[in-house]
């Protein structure tokens, strides 16, 4: 779905159950144009849950959506999992 935004480039996504039980979901978004500062960044985060809301609805939104320059990605070129992506995504 992200890919599907005109003003994303690349994108990956991250499942995994935390330590309570719960599935997370969590995406590294690659913008065509890199924010001017963290008033864009924001922006853009804001207006890309809103355009994902509308394709998935709420059920299925990442908790958490992270800017970077690139997709971390194995040597076969897939998006990297796992630990990884969880420690992109939340630290």
């Amino acid at each position: 779905a992200l890919d599907s935004i005109p003003e994303v480039m690349d994108s990956g996504v991250g499942a995994w159950t935390d330590d309570y039980g719960q599935e997370q979901l969590g995406a590294i978004v690659v913008p065509r144009e890199a924010p001017r500062g963290p008033a864009e960044s924001q922006a853009l985060i804001a207006h890309l849950f809103r355009r994902l809301q509308e394709v998935l609805g709420a059920r299925r939104l990442p908790s958490r959506l992270v800017i970077r320059d690139s997709v971390p990605r194995n040597s076969n070129g897939k998006v990297a999992t796992g630990q990884e992506m969880r420690r992109i995504l939340f630290g």
